[in-house]
């Protein structure tokens, strides 16, 4: 009679797997007519601009080549369209903890109809001496950016674990645990690609904004980095995070944050989520991007509107339990929905009979709530003024009431 343990199958199998994963998380793997159709516009690092739209696969030659011999030295890949194969493997596998999935359970987001949801997955590619300037995610969103590939000469973290036993396993947590760290720094920095990240406490975001500004720089303008001597000297905490692969980096709401990519070339998938308890600083934050004629992109207004109707909906067909998170969902949701309807409350008086230049249309067709103003850029949830000489072209003109 054999012993307890796993047989040579279940080794072959994880073996297996482990390949795959290694091929799928790879340069080659981007390298391939596997991603062809994939194609973005890079960003030149050193003068801040866009460049012309290239298919992945010719990117990632590009960044083989040594940067003596390129044209354009610093060209970062970023917006990039996420591989499917990469997309069902980070969120099908329960790699990811639910509350922390794209378009799951705990996103707002995904309250909105298919047709109205922003496409905020995207892989982010770049090597040493690119970065991303500093900025703050979009509408006071949850930031999440997982480093799934990078340059190394020894296997990443996530390869080591797949290819382990059990018993492997459970002595290299231990190991971990007395130890205190995975790896020390210079044992990761000379093996393998990295990023350094600089987060900025939000609760100190008017220092932080002035310091950019003082030093040459416009956050809202997102195309200025920082350095860290510079950093030094300044007055407000600056948390540094050294991402490697398989490690996701969280960015709480409203966070400053800039990234710069060290020691090769590395792949980050990111992806923006909206739990409950953030869409009331994400509703707060609109004025400031309509004053800057910025895109909201992910329309908060129409978020919260859907996100309330779905659940009392959801109460109505008793599909939803009343729980005391449910309770404060709906307080919480109830609350901006009735600020939003009286922002675009308009007393039936002000529309006098006499005045003919005014004229009462109902919105019917199946893009409602998705127009913009085409004077601040602003999301037009219910109310707003067109042209009716120019909506008879093609030049519609829309304008919101605050306009």
């Amino acid at each position: 009679m054999r012993g307890g343990g796993e047989g040579e199958g279940g080794a072959e199998e994880r073996e297996r797997v482990a390949q795959e994963v290694k091929h799928m998380f790879s340069f080659d793997y981007l390298r391939s007519d596997a991603v062809q159709a994939i194609t973005h516009v890079p960003r030149d690092n050193d003068t801040m601009s866009d460049t012309e739209e290239v298919p992945l696969n010719k990117f990632i030659q590009y960044l083989d080549t040594p940067k003596e011999n390129r044209q354009k030295k610093n060209l970062y890949g970023k917006d990039i369209r996420c591989p499917e194969v990469w997309r069902r493997f980070v969120f099908e596998n329960k790699a990811i903890l639910p509350r922390f999935i794209y378009k799951g359970k705990g996103d707002l987001l995904a309250e909105l109809p298919p047709k109205m949801r922003a496409l905020s997955l995207m892989v982010y590619i770049g090597d040493h001496g690119t970065f991303t300037p500093c900025h703050q995610d979009l509408c006071a969103s949850l930031g999440h950016n997982l480093m799934v590939c990078a340059d190394r000469s020894q296997p990443s973290p996530v390869e080591t674990l797949v290819q382990m036993s059990n018993e492997q396993l459970e002595a290299r947590i231990d190991q971990q645990r007395k130890r205190g760290i995975y790896q020390t720094h210079d044992e990761v920095a000379k093996s393998e690609a990295y990023s350094m990240w600089c987060v900025f406490p939000p609760k100190q975001l008017s220092e932080i904004k002035k310091f950019w500004n003082e030093n040459g720089g416009f956050m809202e303008a997102d195309n200025f980095y920082i350095s860290l001597e510079a950093l030094s000297k300044s007055n407000f905490k600056t948390i540094l995070i050294e991402q490697r692969v398989g490690d996701l980096v969280l960015l709480p709401p409203l966070a400053p944050h800039q990234v710069a990519n060290e020691n090769g070339k590395s792949a980050k998938v990111a992806w923006n989520t909206m739990p409950y308890k953030a869409i009331s600083d994400s509703y707060q934050c609109l004025a400031d991007y309509r004053s800057f004629g910025k895109a909201q992109i992910y329309r908060i207004k129409a978020v919260a509107y859907y996100s309330l109707k779905n659940r009392v909906e959801a109460l109505d067909k008793r599909q939803l339990s009343i729980t005391s998170q449910v309770l404060e969902e709906l307080l919480v949701l109830l609350r901006l929905v009735v600020d939003i309807y009286n922002q675009d409350w308009i007393e039936s008086a002000d529309f006098d009979p006499k005045i003919e230049v005014v004229n009462y249309i109902r919105d019917n067709s199946e893009e409602k709530h998705t127009r913009l103003c085409n004077f601040c850029s602003c999301d037009i949830w219910n109310r707003w003024y067109t042209c009716d000489r120019c909506s008879r072209t093609e030049n519609t003109v829309d304008c919101c009431l605050d306009c």
